[in-house]
């Protein structure tokens, strides 16, 4: 992958952890009841707890992929069909 390509993944992760949903209310409710300190904490973790679910994710779909290209058929077309729908 570019360094273009890297970027533009990185600015999509961070618009996604900067919209509001049930972690940052999460992180909110530790921050309000046990401090700031508490706050990051939760933040700092809950962002490692992310990184290691996507890059589990990503390494699962890497062995299927290379593995069976039938599945990478199957995953290709059942993600443009979502994509139309």
């Amino acid at each position: 992958m570019t360094l273009t390509i890297w970027l533009s993944l990185v600015a999509i992760c961070c618009a996604g952890a900067m919209s509001p949903g049930p972690s940052l209310a999460v992180v909110v409710r530790h921050t309000i009841s046990s401090g700031r300190t508490h706050g990051m904490v939760t933040a700092l973790f809950h962002g490692a707890g992310v990184a290691a679910w996507a890059m589990a994710t990503i390494f699962g779909l890497a062995i299927l992929v290379a593995e069976s290209p039938l599945m990478y058929k199957f995953i290709t077309y059942a993600g443009a069909c979502y994509l139309t729908w």
